[in-house]
């Protein structure tokens, strides 16, 4: 799902996330509660980014 500035995510349970660039470069950590939480992406370019939890999983979304 494209985002433009802000990414939507929903989680279970409280974990820290990792946004890496297609480079394999972690470019943002953040801190997520239980529920739903905002990414702020407006800084990142334009591509493809993953994010990964704690846990090792991972999911990928494209920044417009």
């Amino acid at each position: 799902n494209p985002a433009n500035s802000v990414l939507n995510i929903e989680v279970l349970e409280n974990t820290q996330i990792s946004v890496i660039d297609m480079l394999g470069k972690k470019i943002h950590i953040q801190n997520l509660q239980s529920g739903h939480n905002k990414i702020d992406v407006s800084s990142f370019g334009s591509g493809l980014y993953f994010i990964k939890n704690q846990n090792g999983e991972s999911l990928k979304f494209v920044k417009n």
